[in-house]
């Protein structure tokens, strides 16, 4: 993830836009999870569904904070 939010030929050297970007990625990936979850037809633990998604959130967090 850091590669790609460094690769200025893609993407801006804005902050703000890098920081949206990492927002749209997390809010995807929360959108995903729960979209599969449902699909399921079974009603999961809360805290399973946050076990899931919480490191890719930390990771695109610490990936920002790192620049």
């Amino acid at each position: 993830m850091k590669s790609m939010l460094m690769n200025n030929k893609t993407f801006s050297k804005n902050e703000e836009d890098k920081l949206e970007l990492l927002t749209v990625m997390i809010s995807s990936g929360i959108y995903c999870a729960t979209k599969r979850w449902n699909s399921k037809d079974t009603l999961k633990d809360t805290c399973l569904l946050v076990k899931e998604i919480l490191p890719f959130m930390i990771s695109g967090l610490k990936s920002t904070i790192e620049m």
